[in-house]
């Protein structure tokens, strides 16, 4: 030693411990940005299944509300023949009056007067069965409405999830980035023993 020989075998290079101690970060930092990385995206799969199921539900609210307003449409076109038919109805009703004041006391209506109740009690048969199937056709659209409004919650709820999740992993991102970042501008400093820097760690 003392004439410049060689020294002992195993014992360290010169700066090989630093460059131990800093793989060894590197390695250790490495690990971490992965397993951001993966934390995120197991957010971001969430997220995006969270958002399909929404926007499949939302499809069916979208349906739902149409069928709605065709089923409403027909209701309005079913009651819109009452009126009409009311109208006859108060004029039969009418003529039966009119014919029973000429009627003499006491004797039974004549057929003519009888053809016209006939005819009265039909037509309120017929707009009383039109009233009947334009409410059995608003009870069907407010059904359709209120599954499509039970839809659209959950669809809100969906999308609540997918928007916590997306912030989520936008977080665990950022800090990756961070980190990766971090280890960049340590590697890019000058190496104060003078060696190599190690190789950086890939992304």
């Amino acid at each position: 030693m003392a004439t410049g020989g060689t020294p002992p075998t195993g014992a360290p290079e010169p700066g090989a411990l630093e460059t131990q101690r800093q793989s060894r970060w590197l390695g250790q930092e490495y690990a971490d940005m992965t397993k951001l990385r993966e934390i995120s995206a197991r957010h971001a799969h969430t997220a995006a299944r969270a958002e399909a199921r929404a926007a499949h539900l939302l499809t069916k609210v979208d349906k739902y509300r149409h069928a709605a307003t065709a089923v409403r449409e027909k209701a309005a076109l079913v009651r819109g023949e009452i009126p009409e038919m009311q109208g006859m109805i108060a004029q039969l009703n009418g003529q039966i009056a009119d014919a029973a004041k000429r009627a003499t006391p006491g004797l039974a209506p004549s057929t003519d007067v009888m053809k016209l109740q006939v005819k009265a009690r039909k037509l309120q048969q017929r707009a009383a069965d039109r009233e009947r199937k334009a409410s059995g056709l608003e009870l069907k659209a407010a059904k359709q409405t209120q599954r499509a409004s039970e839809l659209k919650v959950k669809a809100d709820r969906l999308l609540e999830i997918a928007r916590s999740h997306e912030q989520e992993s936008q977080v665990y991102r950022q800090r990756a980035d961070q980190l990766q970042m971090a280890a960049a501008g340590r590697l890019s400093a000058p190496d104060p023993t003078g060696g190599s820097a190690p190789p950086s760690p890939p992304q």
